[in-house]
């Protein structure tokens, strides 16, 4: 952050550090010939921290003994950040899948979920932990991306964080903090924006806050953000051009009051709208940002959060409830040509043609996630030996899911039979049906399915630090949970696909439920010592969790009714330090990961059906480094890597879909981002910024390798790319402009790979956005 003064108001404006640790500087912007900064060591500005609350109390985050990197807020605004893309690149030993209808897998030190599916039905659960505030997103299945704005922070927690954040956060967590209401004054921000994507069209963006004091103990901050993309791939086979547009639509308010000097609340209420009306997906021979599919893929996304918070502060105890609900309800159609495989042949089957790849296939899917959430917690306060939190956590879960088997050309189908009525009778006779029935009993879907899941939690925890001597400390935590989980499925086989069913004496629908229970504890040891009041050391043993679940077996006695929960202990050794008069901050650590049971997917050979399973064990090391340096008053420089080394080392019966020795996914080998900052104050008019960043994702796997399959290796990776940004802005004392390039080189970076049988005939390829350059202008009063 830079605090100027421009005659006798004084103006705040956070620069971006690309998800380094934020700098603070004094500077003056006055009459006289020259601003310099306020405290200077040698020249140079002094860093200044931030505070954080990753250990669920207000610290420094230099003194936090545990990995942990910072983006401001100011950052996020500045650059005009929307997702996860925009920062979590910047993280270093952070892996991302973005799939194409806008959900998001996240790998923290590669630990990643990696059975899971982009539906999240009958699937494992997330492995980073996701939290607007103290409040937990993360549910089965994939993240959702917010688009926030008006943030006050993102932490993102590195490591299992299961003794103060729980189930879920198994690898990391990323803990997004809203800005709150003042009661100070009123306060008013927004831009706009106007943008274009090279081979795509015109993108436009807007965002408002509005703080309005409502008394001198009450305040409401409303948010509002709106962005219209116009999309950069085209359908060679329809066509049409920019298929993949998208708009997204995200208000926030916030409400806080101070009933008393004791007593105080935050009410938070969230709503976010996404519509993506194609997916930015390459295809496989299509040619440069092309794709040749007859379907028309869509995904809706609607999520809401209420979310109040109630803090009592007794003399040297604070005492929070956090209790929300959450609803995140989605509708999407997927391209999967495993219907053409294997509805095709019910057609065949009655000597009609099967479904060719030319025609619409693929799954279309409805889910209703819905969960409430409580967390009791208490924690000491004031500077005392021993700092500790202690509570207890519920979450209640369900999900509600229907898919089918979809496929376009029924009126192909009916007319087909018509036109073979003669040779079809006798068949269709002996199954007690005729010509003249309904045989298609929906306009596309072939098969139904529907999922009902309930989710119980219950959790005690505490976690307590003791300075024992002047430079040392001691971190002991512990989490006990009780948890219960139950399925219901149920499976219909529809129109000729139900006679086929018949024809070979397998029932047209089947249901099964199953449920089970599980409890454990998740322990967390540390010990730092204090070289000088800049310089820490620290080791950290700590465990993470994440629930198992109930397999879908239709009654097949050869399936497993359940997997096993997976866990993992996390074993580091870490550095932070200030140098050169807190001009310069250097962090760095070192950790391995010793991850058992790990959850993937499975195949039943009897009946060819997949299932969630608990593979053997897998290994991670790493190692991570983050610099930040202020050389002069102009000037910041920044820069993180991460080197990561992951293996599943061992896998269990009937695991064909994974084979031992091979990478886990969504854990690059090589993380890395940098970048250079010139500022400098303008006189009479501001401050103007230049700025460069850059950022490397090394090669990863997008799937665990199959050791059966008969295609080459490289096709479960994609490969490394490179990307840079640059942007010129000015600053006043209440406008702001900027004009920037995102993706600076035009480069052509992956972050999903679909690849399907038989050898992989089709792939799909998710892009990155090509070269965009645009312009916002801001005003902040």
């Amino acid at each position: 952050m830079i605090t100027y003064r421009t005659h006798s108001r004084v103006r705040n404006l956070t620069l971006p550090l690309a998800g380094t640790l934020a700098t603070t500087m004094l500077l003056t912007n006055s009459p006289a010939p020259a601003a310099a900064p306020a405290a200077t060591g040698q020249g140079g500005a002094i860093l200044e921290e931030i505070v954080v609350t990753a250990n669920r109390r207000e610290e420094s985050v230099q003194s936090v003994p545990a990995p942990l990197q910072v983006i401001t807020g100011g950052e996020l605004d500045e650059q005009g950040a929307t997702g996860f893309e925009d920062y979590l690149n910047t993280i270093s030993g952070v892996g991302l899948t973005k799939s194409p209808d806008g959900t998001a897998k996240v790998g923290i030190r590669g630990v990643s979920n990696v059975a899971g599916s982009n539906s999240g039905v009958a699937s494992s659960k997330s492995a980073a932990g996701l939290y607007l505030n103290d409040i937990p997103i993360q549910g089965a299945g994939p993240l959702p991306d917010l688009t926030l704005y008006d943030l006050t922070r993102i932490e993102v927690l590195k490591g299992p964080q299961g003794t103060l954040y729980g189930e879920g956060a198994m690898g990391g967590a990323i803990k997004m903090i809203v800005s709150s209401a003042d009661t100070a004054a009123l306060a008013f921000k927004g831009d706009v924006g106007v943008s274009g994507t090279q081979h795509g069209g015109t993108n436009y963006q807007t965002r408002g806050m509005i703080n309005l004091p409502l008394s001198t103990w009450a305040a409401v901050r409303i948010t509002g953000t709106y962005q219209d993309n116009a999309g950069f791939i085209d359908n060679t086979l329809t066509g049409q051009d920019n298929i993949n547009g998208s708009k997204t639509t995200s208000v926030r308010a916030v409400a806080d009051t101070r009933f008393t000097d004791r007593l105080s609340s935050e009410l938070i209420l969230l709503h976010q709208r996404l519509n993506l009306s194609g997916f930015p997906q390459e295809g496989l021979d299509a040619g440069d940002l092309q794709i040749n599919i007859p379907d028309h893929q869509y995904a809706r996304q609607d999520f809401n959060l209420y979310a109040l918070s109630l803090k009592y502060s007794f003399d040297s105890v604070d005492l929070l409830s956090a209790t929300a609900y959450e609803q995140n309800r989605r509708s999407l159609y997927l391209r999967n040509p495993y219907v053409s495989r294997y509805d095709g042949l019910a057609l065949e089957d009655f000597g009609l043609s099967g479904i060719a790849p030319t025609e619409p296939q693929g799954f279309t899917t409805a889910v209703n996630q819905s969960a409430v959430t409580e967390e009791l917690r208490l924690s000491s306060r004031g500077e005392t030996a021993i700092k500790w939190n202690l509570g207890a956590f519920f979450r209640h879960a369900t999900q509600d899911a229907t898919s089918n088997d979809t496929a376009g050309n029924y009126d192909q189908y009916n007319a087909e039979m018509q036109s073979k009525a003669t040779s079809l009778q006798p068949l269709l006779s002996q199954l007690g049906a005729t010509l003249g029935d309904a045989l298609f009993s929906s306009a596309t879907d072939f098969y139904l399915n529907r999922v009902n899941e309930t989710y119980n939690q219950y959790a005690l925890f505490g976690e307590a630090d003791y300075q024992f001597a002047s430079s040392w400390s001691l971190k002991v935590g512990l989490r006990g949970f009780h948890e219960t989980q139950s399925v219901r499925q149920f499976n219909q086989a529809l129109a000729l696909e139900a006679l086929d069913f018949e024809l070979y004496g397998i029932p047209a629908s089947a249901q099964s439920a199953q449920s089970i229970s599980d409890h454990s504890l998740a322990p967390r040891v540390g010990l730092s010592y204090t070289l000088t009041p800049d310089k820490l050391l620290y080791t950290l043993v700590s465990k993470g969790f994440r629930s198992g679940g109930p397999n879908f077996n239709d009654g097949h006695a050869s399936i497993p009714a359940l997997y096993k929960p997976d866990s993992l202990y996390n074993y580091e050794v870490g550095t932070k330090t200030s140098w050169l008069d807190r001009r310069l901050i250097v962090n760095a650590s070192a950790y391995y990961v010793d991850w058992r049971d790990v959850q993937v997917r499975a195949v039943d050979t009897a009946t060819s059906t997949e299932y969630t399973s608990n593979a053997g064990n897998a290994r991670v090391t790493g190692g991570e480094l983050q610099i930040l340096a202020a050389p002069g008053n102009p000037w910041q420089l920044g820069a993180n890597l991460g080197l990561m080394n992951s293996k599943l080392i061992s896998v269990g019966p009937n695991v064909s879909g994974a084979a031992a020795g091979t990478e886990l996914p969504n854990a690059p080998k090589i993380t890395a981002s940098a970048f250079v900052q010139y500022s400098r104050p303008l006189q009479g008019l501001g401050t103007a910024i230049l700025r460069f960043d850059y950022q490397h994702t090394g090669r990863e796997a997008v799937a665990l390798i199959a050791p059966t399959a008969k295609v080459p290796e490289s096709v479960f990776f994609v490969p490394s790319y490179d990307t840079g940004r640059a942007l010129i802005g000015f600053n006043g004392a209440h406008w702001n402009v900027t004009l920037y390039a995102d993706n600076l080189w035009n480069t052509r970076g992956f972050t999903q790979r679909s690849n399907f049988l038989p050898n992989f005939a089709e792939q799909y390829f998710t892009v990155i956005e090509p070269r965009t350059i645009g312009l916002r202008l801001g005003v902040d009063y």
